[in-house]
């Protein structure tokens, strides 16, 4: 591991499993490997949303989910994202919450000094509809927040 040069001691990565925070965390590995620094990962679940990536049942509507549950379906996701920074200091969690809200508190819990995370490029009226977990991050943040754009292939069509 690289001796800390003081620039970033902490980096925090957003997940929600899609390509475009998978090109954010590769980001942020390398910049931890150069700095030093420790890798935070973070996965917010939001509340009365199925996230169908877990398996969860989707039978009692979405009031009826287990988020201790969830969470701990979301663990191993997690840990193969982290396969291969065994020389890094990682760490990750996954809490309940609105995604900006809930990765500003990880922030400020861990003491992160960076962000660095994907913006999926909505535009028109699904940003306006959906809004923007970057944005509210950029805008709520302590520290500096690094937003990777998706890939052209990846990314979101115009409205």
């Amino acid at each position: 591991m690289a001796q800390n040069d003081g620039l970033w001691q902490s980096i925090l990565v957003p997940t929600d499993f899609s390509s475009t925070a998978d090109s954010a965390l590769d980001l942020a590995i390398h910049m931890a490997r150069h700095h030093g620094a420790r890798l935070e990962l973070v996965h917010v679940l939001e509340r009365y949303y199925y996230p169908g990536f877990y398996g969860a049942p989707e039978t009692g509507g979405p009031l009826a989910l287990d988020y201790d549950l969830l969470a701990e379906k979301a663990e191993p996701a997690l840990e193969k994202l982290l396969v291969g920074t065994e020389d890094l200091s990682c760490h990750s969690q996954t809490r309940v919450d609105a995604p900006g809200p809930g990765i500003v508190t990880a922030v400020e819990e861990v003491g992160a000094d960076l962000v660095v995370m994907g913006s999926r490029g909505l535009t028109g009226l699904r940003r306006w509809i959906l809004g923007s977990t970057a944005e509210y991050v950029v805008r709520h943040c302590p520290c500096p927040v690094l937003t990777v754009k998706p890939s052209a292939d990846h990314q979101a069509p115009e409205d």
